[in-house]
């Protein structure tokens, strides 16, 4: 199983949208779900202080991220 993290973001979209025009599935994981996904998702948020749940990482062989912090670059004085 795959898992991939940012699936709303700019790069975790079209990652997202390949994945399912293969017929591929994978488990995503974000502050909420990409439209249409209708396979496996988990929420996580890398800027929480809690560690994501253990189900997230059930049965997964590969994690691909692509997560990112929600702020415009240059922005919040962080790279």
């Amino acid at each position: 199983m795959l898992l991939l993290t940012g699936a709303t973001g700019y790069l975790g979209r079209a990652l997202c949208a390949a994945l399912r025009t293969r017929g591929l599935k994978a488990r995503v994981a974000g502050r909420q779900a990409p439209s249409g996904w209708e396979h496996d998702w988990g929420f996580y948020d890398q800027e929480s202080p809690s560690m994501p749940s253990e189900t997230l990482f059930r049965d997964v062989t590969c994690v691909v991220h692509c997560g990112g912090f929600g702020t415009s670059f240059g922005k919040s004085g962080r790279l």
